[in-house]
């Protein structure tokens, strides 16, 4: 196993270094890449950021939004929250 730490809170640099091992630079090995970020909501490919993701609360609290590579739902980083909006039956929202 080779082990790669980027030294980097920077989220796009942390992706970019992601995408260069596994698709640019073949590794001759299983590659465990080590990274952390700022407050950081990553959502998937196919998210619509608009309806899913409450970028007030996001900036009030200085948490960056950026979108990866790939599909799946968000994920979030170093908080353990989905900042999103819930509709209810009779429309309202409410924060997750």
């Amino acid at each position: 196993m080779i082990y790669i730490e980027t030294g980097s809170d920077d989220v796009c640099y942390n992706f970019g270094a992601e995408y260069y091992f596994a698709v640019e630079k073949p590794m001759p090995d299983t590659v465990f890449l080590f990274w952390r970020t700022t407050p950081t909501l990553m959502v998937g490919r196919y998210q619509n950021v608009a309806e899913e993701v409450d970028k007030a609360y996001a900036d009030a609290h200085h948490i960056r939004i950026v979108r990866r590579m790939s599909g799946g739902g968000a994920g979030s980083s170093p908080l353990l929250r989905r900042l999103g909006r819930r509709r209810s039956a009779s429309g309202s929202t409410s924060r997750r």
